[in-house]
This record gives structure tokens, C-alpha cells and sequence, in this order.
């Protein structure tokens, strides 16, 4: 089902990666917003996993937001991600839904201490 202009009620920024290079030639990675849009929370879920011998936990969470030709076609995984209460979600790709009417962008995310 295609949510109401009303259940956007979340503010997003989808980021790109550039990378600029140092006098030294070292690359530099920064993150720079593409755009600040309206979205909603479809699912999250939380998981805790073991791995290089430390505990951390993910959230895999679901932005549904309103298509937009300028950004959704462009959107690649490893050059974007997006931004949503001071965390940091990693893009994992987008499914358009209807005919170019709201795009799903699913993601996953480093859970942070004391933040739900």
C-alpha cells in the first residue's frame, strides 16, 4: 500500500561519499548530502552478532519515501547512504514501487548504545 502524504513523518538525508586527495596523495572519504527528504520507518529489525571477536549489534531498517526521478535511479550502495536521528544507515539498494509512485530503500545500521 502506498502511504499518505501524512505518514512521511520522517525527516532523511540520502549522503554521497567523495573523495578528495591530500598533498600526500592519501584519499580523504567525506559525506555530503544529496538530499533532505520526507520518509517513514516500514520495519526494523535488530540483531546482535559475534564477529572478529567483538559483540555489535545492526538494525536493518526500511525508508519508504516518495519517488523522485533526480535520486532514486541514481542511488548506488556503495556511494551513498543515509542519515536519519544522528545515525548512520548503509544503503543496500532501492526497489521502486508502483510505477515510479514510492521507491523502498532498504538499509542496515550500527545500533548505537542508548538510542532505540
Amino acid at each position: 500500500m502506498i502511504g499518505r502524504a501524512g505518514s512521511y513523518d520522517r525527516r532523511i538525508a540520502i549522503q554521497e561519499k567523495t573523495v578528495t586527495y591530500n598533498a600526500d596523495g592519501q584519499p580523504i572519504e567525506s559525506w555530503a548530502n544529496v538530499a533532505v527528504l520526507w520518509a517513514r520507518i516500514e520495519s526494523q529489525t535488530a540483531t546482535e552478532r559475534f564477529a572478529a571477536s567483538q559483540q555489535f549489534a545492526t538494525v536493518e531498517t526500511l525508508f519508504r519515501v516518495r519517488w523522485q526521478e533526480a535520486i532514486t535511479p541514481t542511488l548506488k550502495p556503495q556511494l551513498h547512504r543515509i542519515t536519519y536521528r544522528d545515525r548512520v544507515y548503509d544503503l543496500l539498494g532501492v526497489v521502486e514501487i508502483g510505477r515510479k509512485v514510492e521507491a523502498h530503500l532498504p538499509t542496515v545500521g550500527r545500533a548505537q548504545e542508548g538510542t532505540p
